[in-house]
């Protein structure tokens, strides 16, 4: 569930880890192998369950580049300032759709429309 406050400062693990992991999920779709295996998008209960979620979701975004630090106690304890630099990147590295193709076929007015009605 989305924080209600709408703010980072108020995240708890549960939602940062499944943000992040299906964040790296959809980027690593791309061009991925069919029946690769996906991070999981839920926080388990087990402790050592957690640390190796959390270890394999810093090991996937360091290969995808990150900069900063992807410790198991980063997805456990998130910060507002450290999730929002993750969160940057990873929103960044996302699939964009193809609203370009589509603008060239229906037009500019249409594409406005039905981005209106969303």
């Amino acid at each position: 569930d989305i924080p209600k406050s709408g703010s980072l400062k108020s995240i708890d693990a549960a939602f940062f880890v499944a943000a992040t992991a299906r964040c790296v999920n959809i980027i690593n779709a791309e061009g991925a192998p069919e029946g690769e295996k996906k991070l999981k998008e839920k926080l388990p209960k087990g402790l050592a369950a957690r640390h190796r979620l959390c270890t394999a979701l810093g090991s996937a975004i360091k290969a995808m580049g990150f900069s900063g630090d992807t410790s198991f106690n980063n997805f456990l304890y998130p910060n507002e300032k450290d999730a929002r630099k993750l969160l940057l990147f990873l929103v960044e590295r996302l699939p964009k759709e193809d609203e370009e193709e589509e603008e060239n076929i229906d037009g500019a007015d249409v594409v406005l429309n039905r981005s209106i009605r969303k």
